[in-house]
């Protein structure tokens, strides 16, 4: 993409990776149209493995998830670190500071919860060696440097990650795995519901983890329902909390959305939902 946007073949681009899109700022002769999307990046945690069906596990895992780390340096600031799924503007959103990562708080989890460190610096409960396997897939050239980074930090508090790469279209099928990084739009008509229907949903169609809970599936039930838009956000926010206490999913980034474009180009413009970026407006000189 970026060889015929150089040579002159296309004249714009969209969904550049991070580490071309970085070259662009510098370069004379193009204009990047960018605005922070909806699309995010997760980790989403595999409930048919028996060790990921222990939430202070996966707390543990998220605990060592450096997401500002992620954004600035593997993403190129081609992306924000978030906690949850929707960016802040969305007044369904839970505002919450993105948590630090936290290797000590991990490690004092995993001690507490019977995880033993042994000799050979890995954890082991009941006798058995932890070992996780993750999943990755290189849709975007980061993701398998992010699930690199993430097993690295485990490997410093005693778990054992194994890296499974696959083809992105084989994710919703598998299931001897640990967690997978999974991207998707959360919001691409502008409301919550679509998201935690099929994410979360104990028959959601993009449950990849098969994650069950009767509360969230009751809250889920009552926003499809319900008509006031100051209890549907209510009813959203009430889903991220119960989100983040329980963990089934991890929120890494949120990622930009970023056209690139020659000089000839104009009036094309980023969609924050990630659609919708061509519209009468666009012309060509």
């Amino acid at each position: 993409m970026s060889l015929a946007l150089d040579a002159g073949e296309i004249d714009a681009a969209y969904g550049m990776p991070a580490l071309n899109l970085a070259s662009y700022r510098q370069k004379k002769g193009y204009r990047i149209s960018e605005v922070d999307g909806s699309r995010y990046l997760s980790y989403v945690y595999n409930f048919r493995d028996p060790w990921m069906q222990d939430k202070t596990l996966r707390k543990a895992l998220d605990l060592v998830i450096d997401r500002n780390t992620y954004s600035q340096s593997l993403f190129q600031k081609g992306s924000q670190a978030t906690s949850g799924p929707f960016p802040s503007r969305f007044p369904f959103a839970l505002e919450e500071p993105v948590p630090n990562a936290n290797a000590k708080e991990a490690e004092k989890l995993l001690d507490q919860a019977g995880y033993l460190k042994k000799a050979d610096g890995f954890r082991y409960k009941d006798g058995k060696k932890v070992t996780l396997t993750a999943l990755s897939y290189d849709r975007l050239p980061e993701i398998p440097l992010a699930v690199q980074a993430t097993q690295a930090s485990l490997k410093q508090i005693g778990i054992d990650v194994k890296i499974r790469t696959v083809e992105v279209g084989s994710i919703a099928a598998a299931e001897d795995y640990s967690f997978t990084p999974y991207t998707m739009v959360a919001t691409p008509v502008g409301d919550p519901y679509p998201f935690f229907k099929s994410s979360l949903a104990s028959d959601g169609s993009v449950n990849l983890g098969k994650y069950k809970s009767a509360k969230v599936d009751r809250l889920i039930q009552a926003l499809a329902i319900e008509g006031n838009q100051e209890k549907r956000q209510e009813l959203s926010k009430d889903l991220q909390r119960e989100i983040k206490e329980d963990l089934p999913i991890s929120f890494l980034v949120t990622f930009k959305v970023a056209v690139i474009m020659n000089d000839r180009v104009s009036g094309l413009t980023s969609s924050a939902s990630d659609y919708y970026h061509i519209t009468n407006q666009l012309k060509k000189e």
